[in-house]
């Protein structure tokens, strides 16, 4: 496979709003990727990820490496509780089953790579 570019991919790569899965009271976090720009292969998919405020569980089970380039968040797994805090230009890697509560505190945006 040759390598991609992906060239500024603006606001028009992005998939609309949709609710997270699991929230946790209000306001309910709204998420959207821009994916599918780079074919799956492997089982690796990434993409960029935003998320509006709010708070919820994390259902992704795969490993997962994130940089975030805006925003203010914080991750508390639940095999530690011990929350972890993230902000602009932070990278963040979660091991398989790092199941745990996102709180997004002002919009937030990251670049992913999902695997497994």
């Amino acid at each position: 496979m040759k390598p991609v570019i992906l060239k500024n991919q603006g606001r028009g790569a992005f998939a609309a709003y949709s609710p997270v899965p699991r929230p946790i009271g209000e306001p309910v976090t709204n998420v959207r990727t821009a994916i599918g720009l780079v074919p799956v292969t492997d089982g690796i998919k990434m993409g960029i990820w935003e998320a509006t405020p709010g708070t919820w569980h994390r259902v992704i089970t795969k490993r997962e490496f994130s940089y975030f380039f805006e925003g203010r968040c914080t991750f508390t797994p639940e095999a530690t509780g011990e929350t972890i805090e993230i902000e602009a230009g932070d990278s963040v890697w979660l091991p398989e089953n790092s199941l745990g509560v996102w709180d997004i505190i002002e919009l937030t945006k990251k670049a992913f790579v999902i695997i497994g």
